[in-house]
């Protein structure tokens, strides 16, 4: 283990030399720029996205036309490849955070809604994608265990167990709600279909897996009855079954009712190579006005014997009622440093609507490490309208790309939104660290850090350290003295901002300037593009 870490920081530090971190919201093309993402991953080159885009519309914004549009990016945030994604005579859209699951290099399975405005349900197409090229390898419909269902859908996550993979539907029909495992096999041919019986409509299935023997092991959240009427107070259960589908063991876990996974769209159920299950769930308070979640991490032993550790995003809850956060999505760091978990955070404690992206991590040993806020580089916490914050995924380097989308108050629509952040949540490696403003003034240490220098590419990124709220004039001069670039923001320790560097702007040497009333911070920087 130790040599495995001591190349990953060796791979890290030769990659930190190639590429850069970034926070954008990338052209796709849309129309009017609107456009999301709802799934990322990557390999040692590409990081790649699925999304839809707006393609076409009339004269008055109806008839809209929304297309499924993979996107190949490299790790300085270029975008190296896109393409609709079609099916003939089908119309896919994407409407949930569904994770792509790996079946090799090349090849991931993926699942799409199909769009039938005529019918109050929806249908699946289940595809392998080649995610190098982006090429539609097969695609398949999903058969309907009940053709003319009113519900039918999924909520677990999976994976590749001996070149299968089981996906657990969820149907309503008859006024009764029923379960079944679809076994696919990896040339998307279907298996076998199975039902589950005996199966309460108050369950709701988040993960399942099969081992060797065909027994199945499954974790989700059921739902409090009292007196045979739902509370809507929730809790997490484990559930083994033989490979007859006969029950085996369940275990509850035993803290109060109220402890959830969150929505439909959240993925956030990890099984550790030991066996072991780390869940990002809500811990879910309820009011006479209403209710909230607080985000916890908890580890469990691997049939939920025991509960080993359970942390909070953070100790101190500030108003929490007035912070509403949704958690979506979680992966493992590649150094075994622990876990990362993102969403989206609506703070209304200014009486005001301030929306965040977030991510927060919690270590192997269950300690809480750092939780952070985001938004779109150069923007402010009011342009912001809302924001969905589909997945995270750490790459090959250990690093972390974090992908959704954000809506605009000023220009009134949705975009895609993509960063790539070190393994500590940072555009400028670092930004992790505190400096007091005793090290400051002895110039022990400063109160600003830039990445990338040289400069690279179109954008500078700046992370601030100090601890007091200044207002800061930002200067990009040449070395004789001429302001090249000039713009105010307000420091205060954790953020990071990023400076755009135009490309019409030379290589060369140059100066960067900090000034506050009396006081200044310079920086040489070299701006080197190819």
């Amino acid at each position: 283990m130790k040599y495995l870490i001591y190349s990953i920081v060796f791979i890290n530090w030769i990659y930190a030399q190639q590429n850069t971190y970034f926070n954008i919201l990338p052209d796709l093309g849309a129309l009017e720029n609107k456009s999301i993402f709802k799934a990322v991953t990557s390999d040692n080159k590409f990081i790649y996205t699925l999304g839809s885009k707006l393609t076409a519309q009339d004269s008055n914004r109806r008839n809209q036309v929304i297309d499924i549009q993979y996107n190949a990016f490299d790790y300085n945030g270029v975008l190296r490849n896109s393409k609709i994604i079609q099916f003939t005579g089908l119309k896919p859209y994407i409407q949930k955070n569904f994770p792509f699951i790996k079946m090799n290099d090349s090849l991931y399975f993926y699942i799409l809604y199909l769009e039938d405005r005529q019918k109050i349900w929806t249908d699946f197409e289940a595809l392998i994608l080649n995610i190098k090229n982006g090429k539609v390898e097969k695609h398949l419909g999903v058969p309907r265990p009940f053709p003319g269902d009113y519900d039918f859908n999924f909520y677990s996550n999976t994976s590749f167990v001996n070149e299968k993979l089981n996906l657990l539907f969820k149907t309503y029909y008859d006024q009764k709600v029923e379960y079944f495992i679809y076994t696919f096999n990896d040339d998307l041919s279907i298996n076998k279909i199975r039902k589950l019986s005996n199966i309460n409509d108050n369950i709701t299935f988040r993960w399942l897996s099969n081992d060797n023997a065909n027994s199945y092991e499954l974790v989700g959240e059921v739902n409090q009855q009292i007196n045979n009427v739902a509370t809507g107070k929730t809790n997490l259960f484990y559930i083994k079954l033989d490979s007859n589908l006969n029950l085996v063991k369940r275990n509850d876990y035993t803290g109060s009712f109220n402890i959830g996974v969150g929505t439909a769209t959240t993925y956030t159920i990890i099984r550790n190579e030991d066996r072991s299950f780390v869940i990002s769930a809500n811990d879910w308070v309820y009011t006479p006005t209403g209710f909230y979640g607080k985000p916890v991490t908890l580890k469990f032993s691997p049939e939920f014997d025991t509960l080993i550790w359970r942390r909070y995003m953070y100790q101190k809850f500030d108003q929490p009622e007035r912070q509403r956060t949704w958690i979506n999505f979680n992966d493992k760091m590649k150094d075994n440093s622990g876990y990362i978990t993102c969403g989206d955070q609506y703070d209304q404690r200014q009486d005001s609507s301030d929306n965040y992206a977030i991510l927060y991590k919690v270590s192997e040993q269950g300690d809480s490490l750092w939780f952070k806020k985001y938004l779109p580089l150069a923007w402010d916490k009011y342009r912001a309208l809302g924001m969905n914050m589909a997945q995270v995924h750490v790459t090959d380097y250990n690093s972390i790309v974090f992908c959704g989308s954000v809506g605009d108050r000023f220009e009134q629509n949705t975009r895609a939104w993509l960063l790539h952040l070190d393994s500590g949540g940072c555009l400028v490696p670092g930004c992790n660290e505190v400096v007091s403003t005793k090290d400051i003034n002895h110039e022990s240490n400063q109160n600003f850090k830039i990445y990338p220098n040289p400069v690279v590419s179109s954008h500078l990124n700046i992370a601030c350290f100090g601890h007091e709220r200044m207002e800061i004039n930002l200067e990009l001069l040449s070395l004789s003295g001429q302001i090249i670039r000039e713009t105010k923001f307000k420091s205060e320790q954790g953020l990071q901002i990023q400076l755009e560097i135009p490309f019409e702007i030379p290589n060369g040497e140059y100066l960067l300037r900090f000034t506050n009333g009396s006081s200044a911070e310079s920086k040489n920087i070299t701006i080197l593009r190819k």
